[in-house]
């Protein structure tokens, strides 16, 4: 009979630490609402005068006279530039707070559970990534870690900032699926993660994180370039650097605003011409 802890080192442990994200998560569902969780509503109900239902992320749509009612009647400052244009591509994300309000209507306690389950559903892709990379106990201990980490209370239990766990989840499932598919020669791997990296950044700009980089002149250990990176991060020359299993590079500085509202089919199509 294997122990207890024999148990734990394997999927058993796994399973018991994606259990213990999502009763961690519902320790917020007595937050309520509060700062941009109004406005979003607003939108949602169609009050809102720059957002809309499926377009929740808009704070400023760049032109004067919207802006000028931001600076009379909003929260912007009078010193607000007249074109200032804050607008988040995130069309999934905008449709969950839509069922949300269809569902739940006020009642705050539904909006957060909606986003426990996301939660423990990214922290069971995790799970499966940290078996693969790490096995045994220490992709327990790593898992738990992930699964109390402080840094994640506030996209877990702000309503608002739910479309990061979204993104990342969904991309997050789009590695797990390609990782079969390249490692382990599972075929419906490939057509699997696709949809799931598209779903990813239909719901934010998180999902880029999920991004492969392979960097010229870093030789791998394998002869296939890993799919894992870290997110881009910005570097002291004003470029961006992408940091992978190889190593790091620099990439032309990016203006994605324009990037995603001038070539959106582009922006949702980098899953397919990049791996």
């Amino acid at each position: 009979m294997p122990s207890l802890f024999s148990r734990l080192q394997g999927n058993g442990g796994l399973w018991l630490a994606v259990a213990a994200a999502g009763m961690l998560a519902l320790c917020f569902c007595n937050m309520g609402f509060f700062l941009d969780d109004y406005a979003h509503l607003a939108a949602v109900r169609g009050a809102n005068p720059i957002a809309g239902p499926y377009d929740v992320f808009c704070f400023a749509r760049g032109d004067a006279e919207s802006t000028r009612l931001l600076v009379d009647n909003g929260p912007y400052p009078w010193f607000t530039s007249p074109d200032i244009k804050v607008h988040f591509f995130r069309f999934l994300s905008s449709a969950l707070m839509v069922l949300d309000h269809a569902v739940f209507g006020r009642w705050a306690p539904g909006y957060h559970l909606h986003c426990a389950l996301w939660y423990a559903f990214m922290a069971g892709m995790v799970a499966l990534l940290f078996r693969r990379s790490l096995g045994g106990g220490l992709a327990v201990l790593a898992l738990f870690l992930f699964a109390v980490d402080e840094s994640h209370a506030f996209p877990v239990g702000w309503w608002s900032n739910r479309n990061a766990v979204v993104a990342g989840a969904l991309c997050l499932a789009g590695v797990a699926a390609h990782l079969r598919w390249r490692e382990d020669g599972w075929k419906p791997g490939l057509p699997l993660s696709l949809p799931r990296f598209f779903l990813g950044l239909l719901a934010g700009e998180s999902g880029l994180s999920a991004r492969r980089a392979n960097p010229p002149g870093a030789p791998c250990a394998s002869p296939r370039p890993p799919c894992w990176s870290l997110p881009i991060w910005p570097s002291t020359n004003g470029r961006a650097s992408v940091s992978s299993a190889c190593g790091s590079t620099l990439i032309p500085p990016v203006t994605p605003c324009r990037t995603c509202s001038a070539r959106p089919v582009a922006f949702l199509s980098w899953p397919a011409t990049s791996l």
